[in-house]
């Protein structure tokens, strides 16, 4: 059975500092976005018709990363098509706000 970690928990003495750094990453996206004339969407359905749960910008979700560290809290900033063979299409306020997730790395949908 796989083991997950909650970042937040074991960091919980920085937990605001860390929280802090979600609204720079949020900050710089909506530039890099502007910079670079990216198309964004704002729900899941508009890439990824098929999908079961429909997600739309500025819900807050857990991220799990492929180690099984989970981030809870992250806001959904935008959604792309999806690239490649990985199906990444989810753009979160994460410190690498630029690379989007996978649908399934993402939960706890609020």
């Amino acid at each position: 059975m796989e083991k997950k970690i909650n970042f937040y928990e074991k960091n919980s003495e920085n937990i605001e500092f860390l929280r802090s750094c979600n609204k720079e990453h949020e900050r710089e996206f909506y530039q890099m976005v502007k910079d670079r004339d990216t198309k964004i969407f704002n729900e899941l359905k508009d890439v990824v018709p098929d999908c079961k749960t429909n997600l739309k910008v500025g819900q807050i979700c857990t991220y799990t990363n492929d180690f099984g560290v989970y981030f809870t809290g992250h806001k959904i900033l935008g959604f792309c098509n999806p690239e490649g063979d990985y199906g990444r299409c989810i753009y979160l306020d994460l410190d690498c706000y630029w690379r989007p997730v996978r649908v399934d790395n993402i939960s706890d949908i609020k």
